[in-house]
Order: C-alpha cells, then structure tokens, then sequence
C-alpha cells in the first residue's frame, strides 16, 4: 500500500482518517485475501472499534473520579 507505519498507526489510533484514494487502494487490497482471511481481517476491525469505543466511553468516568 506504501503507507508508513507512523501514518498507518495514526489511521488505526483515529487521529487521522485516511482520504477517499487511499480506502479505495485499500479494498481493492483486501478483495485479493481469501475468505477465511477477509472474515478474520473483519474481526480485527471490529474488535479494534470496540475497544476504541470502550475507551471513550471509560474516559469520562476516569476524569469524574479523579476530580472527586
């Protein structure tokens, strides 16, 4: 894909969003995976979401704590 690690790093951490070029290089770098890879690198994602959104959702209570 010829994306740094830096680069890909922020794109996974959400403080960058990758642009329209580089999503569509992505997909069309994933429709080459097998099934049983494309299900597994779905996984991944989601799980990635998760924790992500589980993050933000602890971040305010953290911050609520600490100010009592």
């Amino acid at each position: 894909m010829d994306i740094r690690f830096q680069l890909l790093n922020k794109y996974e951490s959400g403080q960058h969003i990758p642009p329209a070029k580089t999503l569509i290089r992505l997909a069309q770098a994933l429709e080459t995976f097998n099934e049983e890879d494309r299900i597994t690198i779905i996984k991944v994602i989601d799980a990635m979401i998760a924790k992500h959104r589980m993050e933000a959702a602890l971040t305010p209570m953290e911050k609520q704590a600490a100010s009592s």
